[in-house]
């Protein structure tokens, strides 16, 4: 309990101070002839993960960018992708140079023997409000399996992290904020505060430098029963589940958003209101009406409708904190994945190019990219194939070896009269082999 009480000082000191970010780490894998790089990531700023135990280890995942403006998934992150594991040859090089961070998808992406991955988060004011209930229930849940998984979030509150077999939490309005009070204003008497969240399965738990891991290891989650898990919860939302009136359910009309709204791009648009808070709420001659955030009295909205390849939004009113006249929705968020006309040719949209548009960096930070160089197919050759290759005129900028050294003598004479940028052999003890032959032969390795 001592544990736990000091778990909540630390959310309290995280609440004013959040840890910053840092970038993900892109190494070139040696004697590799996989994947040709290792790629880490940070918990905590200086706790490093590597991409590639998280695959070993079942577990989903997709890069995000840097904090505050681009820190969430990249666009391509719906439909049925939230159903297959992601791994790191799933998302392109660029994202994984430009990357910050890693999002971690729960349910079913990230199951292992039929134990689906769960997130179950205990905000910061439910810390505040009920401190000795939150703290009994997630005691409860760390004595209850022998490895536990607590983390810190940014904003100062706990998730407790598991695999539950044979279960899947339901994707509904309420099934997310499964813990929660129903606090009206005068301005939305919908209004309500959030005390435990249930991420499964659509959803996706962040991890990045601001998550603390305070207990146990993010590779190897506990695994509990649904029975198990829940009877704390349960006992919690006994205690501080306090729904909104029955009436005041039956005026709020809950409309299910459409699988796609006609395209590519809007379907974007979509889901980037969807993430900021917004409720589809119906289709209007060529437009899509959507309410906001429980934060804006309910009878604003704005409207979303494309034309001639551009997304449009526009609000009905100030209060909602967007353009009253029709514009770009890529003018108003940067993060929306949409391709804006004047950039479609030759350059693909990055972190950079976007924060040169928004007149935070110079032009001259963009550099050209660099030519791209086509993979040819692996085929087996003979050594009188392999000495014709290097006789020739091609720029040759290493070799990866299947075998040792006593098959690839063919090499030699380049490597004596031109030089090879890098040797790559399977096993160790062929490098071995491989140095000690160029040592004896007076050629100089630079590296190893």
């Amino acid at each position: 309990m001592d544990s736990l009480n000091y778990i909540f000082q630390r959310c309290h000191e995280r609440r004013k101070k959040p840890l910053l970010q840092r970038k993900t780490v892109v190494k070139p894998a040696l004697y590799n002839k996989g994947y040709p790089y290792h790629l880490t990531v940070y918990c905590a700023y200086k706790y490093p993960l590597l991409l590639g135990d998280m695959e070993n280890a079942q577990i989903s995942f997709m890069p995000i960018g840097r904090a505050p403006d681009n820190d969430t998934g990249p666009r391509t992150l719906g439909g049925d992708r939230f159903f297959k594991r992601q791994r790191v040859q799933d998302w392109g090089m660029r994202r994984w140079h430009a990357s910050w961070g890693i999002q971690v998808y729960t349910g079913i992406p990230s199951e292992f023997d039929g134990a689906r991955w769960h997130d179950f988060y205990f905000s910061y004011k439910s810390i505040c409000d009920f401190p000795d209930a939150v703290l009994t229930c997630i005691e409860t849940l760390t004595n209850a399996v022998s490895t536990p998984l607590l983390t810190l979030s940014k904003s100062g509150g706990i998730r407790f992290s598991c695999r539950i077999p044979d279960y899947l939490h339901p994707d509904t309005e309420d099934g997310k904020p499964y813990i929660y009070k129903h606090a009206p204003t005068t301005d939305n008497p919908y209004s309500r505060h959030i005390y435990l969240k249930i991420h499964g399965e659509k959803g996706y738990s962040r991890w990045d430098a601001r998550y603390e891991i305070l207990l146990g290891n993010l590779l190897d989650p506990p695994v509990i029963d649904k029975e198990v898990v829940f009877a704390p919860i349960d006992a919690l939302r006994a205690e501080l589940h306090k729904p909104a009136p029955k009436k005041i359910k039956e005026d709020k009309a809950i409309t299910k958003v459409p699988t796609s709204l006609g395209s590519h791009n809007i379907d974007l648009a979509k889901d980037t209101l969807i993430q900021r808070g917004f409720s589809y709420v119906r289709q209007h001659n060529e437009s899509y009406l959507w309410s906001p955030p429980d934060n804006v009295p309910r009878d604003r909205y704005i409207s979303l409708w494309e034309n001639e390849d551009t997304v449009w939004i526009r609000a009905s009113s100030t209060d909602i904190g967007l353009p009253t006249i029709p514009t770009p929705i890529t003018d108003v968020w940067d993060d929306t994945g949409i391709v804006t006309q004047p950039l479609l040719v030759g350059m693909p949209i990055s972190d950079t190019i976007l924060t040169v548009r928004k007149g935070k960096l110079s032009p001259l930070a963009i550099k050209r990219p660099s030519p791209l160089l086509q993979k040819s197919k692996q085929i087996k050759i003979n050594g009188v194939q392999t000495q014709d290759i290097f006789d020739n005129t091609d720029r040759i900028l290493g070799l990866i070896a299947d075998v040792g050294t006593e098959n690839n003598y063919e090499a030699d004479p380049y490597v004596h009269n031109v030089g090879a940028t890098c040797l790559n052999v399977p096993t160790y003890k062929f490098a071995e082999e491989l140095e000690n032959r160029y040592q004896n032969q007076n050629l100089q390795l630079y590296e190893r």
